[in-house]
């Protein structure tokens, strides 16, 4: 709001010295050149007021304009050199990672297969025991085994 008090002070004063000089070139007695001097500045302060709270609003509006373009601006231009700084750092991390992600890897390929081997025979063993239930229900004359087969299948321990 500097503008708006700027205008309010100069407009007060330009009021009342130009009030004040004519009443002094009219050769008014000085108590009422003083009492219109003070009585236009009144009004002319509002109207300097006026002014600078016109004056502010403009600059502010084209502040924020510069602001957005210089905003979006840095942010497409600031986005694209922080990503060329950062470059060599996420390099360099993932060099140091890669020996501990291969390794991570190799061990996950390792226990999987375990695994793998590991459940073979218990799935093998259910298979057969699927393949039996169904051939003994389409022997008793139940034309689809999914509703009377029921499979056990034993869990490794």
């Amino acid at each position: 709001m500097g503008k708006l008090v700027k205008g309010l002070l100069l407009g007060g004063m330009v009021g009342g010295a130009i009030a004040g000089y004519q009443a002094y070139q009219r050769d008014e007695p000085m108590d009422l050149v003083m009492e219109k001097a003070v009585k236009a500045a009144g009004p002319a302060a509002a109207g300097g007021a006026v002014i600078g709270f016109i004056a502010d609003r403009r600059k502010r509006r084209k502040m924020a304009r510069r602001r957005a373009r210089l905003g979006a601006a840095i942010s497409a231009g600031g986005i694209v050199e922080a990503a060329r700084a950062a470059r060599p750092a996420i390099e360099q991390a993932l060099e140091v990672a890669r020996p501990r992600v291969e390794q991570a890897a190799e061990q996950t390929r390792e226990a999987a297969a375990k695994l793998a081997e590991a459940a073979r025979p218990t799935i093998e063993l259910a298979a057969e025991r699927a393949k039996e239930t169904a051939a003994r229900a389409v022997g008793n004359g139940h034309g689809k085994a999914g509703r009377t087969a029921t499979i056990r299948i034993p869990l490794p321990v």
